[in-house]
């Protein structure tokens, strides 16, 4: 049977040592494998007593094997979790960029709704604020509105899958339809404008840490095998097979999580060949720098449309 007590102490006033009671009440009482437990109250009386008798009943339903398992976890600050769901990313073996971005973009939506527990999620909340940052002339596209959902939805989704929470306030929530707010849309390059492109950078002079030929390479290469800038960044010498006309990307850099085996052109092998004279086998082939649309507006002078000419050479999908 639980019980509530006032701790005693003794002070020593004037030299005289007197006996005082604490201002908080303690509960005493028994858990589920009947070993004795002392836990701090309130000041009010009548407070702890109801305090007691919740943890005499949650105690006696854990002794039946029913116990509430998501307690301390709706209790923790969502930035605590939020932290140990980076972690999970990273753990996982996604880029840091990657894991960064997915929690920086979570992160914002629960900021933005002033979540601070796991109660307080609420899908019309989010809903609302996603409409919110979508709003006015500066506001966000369909397309990243639904990059940001896609992150809020995998920080829930990972809490329900490591056993933080029972379900996902959020799984009914749907992504926008993007055809219906395009802001920048994508093509391939044209046969004339792949021709210009290689051969204005071709005669450039150094940048980026690259030179005009080793940069045009680069845009070659991209063109031809439709790798993205993170898979361009981790070719080496050893990933080009010039006699098979193949270059070949490790599942471990690959988008798909498989060994991608490209073909190449043969008159592209053969100038690869004289490229990668110099190079050593493990070292790599390009200094992709993080901004490549930068690098390549500073080449491409005459803008041909709205869309990121850097994205539609360096992070075309089509393979």
């Amino acid at each position: 049977m639980a019980s509530v007590y006032r701790r005693k102490h003794c002070e020593t006033v004037n030299g005289k040592k007197i006996k005082r009671q604490s201002k908080c009440w303690y509960v005493k009482y028994r858990d589920r494998d009947g070993a004795e437990c002392r836990v701090k109250g309130y000041t009010d009386k009548e407070a702890t007593r109801q305090m007691a008798a919740r943890l005499e009943k949650e105690a006696a339903l854990a002794g039946e094997g029913v116990i509430d398992r998501y307690k301390e976890h709706r209790t923790r600050p969502l930035t605590e979790h939020l932290e140990d769901f980076r972690q999970s990313l990273s753990a996982k073996g996604n880029t840091a960029k990657h894991a960064e971005m997915t929690f920086a973009r979570a992160k914002t939506i629960i900021e933005g709704c002033g979540f601070t527990v796991w109660g307080d999620i609420s899908a019309s909340r989010v809903q609302q604020q996603l409409a919110d940052m979508r709003s006015g002339p500066e506001g966000i596209s369909a397309q990243t509105c639904n990059f940001y959902l896609q992150s809020v939805k995998q920080f829930c989704r990972w809490m329900v899958l490591d056993q933080r929470a029972s379900e996902s306030p959020v799984a009914y929530l749907k992504r926008l339809n993007v055809k219906t707010d395009r802001r920048h849309d994508r093509r391939a390059l044209e046969v004339d404008e792949m021709r210009r492109l290689l051969s204005a950078t071709q005669g450039a002079g150094r940048r980026f840490g690259m030179t005009g030929p080793e940069r045009a390479m680069l845009y070659r290469i991209a063109i031809e095998t439709g790798l993205r800038a993170n898979e361009l960044r981790t070719l080496t010498a050893g990933s080009f097979d010039l006699d098979g006309c193949t270059v070949t990307v490790e599942a471990g850099y690959s988008k798909h999580r498989r060994q991608d085996i490209l073909p190449l052109r043969p008159a592209t092998a053969t100038e690869l060949r004289q490229f990668l004279q110099s190079k050593v086998p493990n070292s790599r082939v390009f200094r992709v720098p993080d901004k490549t649309a930068k690098m390549f507006r500073l080449t491409w002078q005459r803008p041909l449309s709205r869309m990121s000419m850097g994205q539609a050479v360096l992070r075309t999908s089509t393979r």
